[in-house]
């Protein structure tokens, strides 16, 4: 999910700067650990195959968009 609102705000913003990953609190509280195997492997598909969906939907002006995420410096796209 957190790849899915990335590229939504890539899309929607001049820049995108953010955090890194969600901190392992917010992983522990969420207990992916007591989710169904199956489900949890469900959902890993649905989710990939959603952000393949807007990867193909990307205009070409935006693959240029700068994305900085947590502290390293942004990694272009292109190169």
């Amino acid at each position: 999910m957190t790849h899915q609102q990335w590229l939504a705000r890539a899309l929607t913003e001049p820049k995108l700067v953010t955090t890194g990953y969600p901190a392992e609190d917010w992983v522990s509280a969420q207990q992916y650990a007591s989710f169904s195997w199956p489900d949890l492997v469900d959902l890993w598909l649905c989710s990939n195959r959603l952000l393949m969906h807007v990867f193909y939907q990307i205009p070409e002006a935006k693959l240029d968009t700068a994305c900085r995420i947590g502290i390293d410096e942004p990694i272009p796209y292109r190169s």
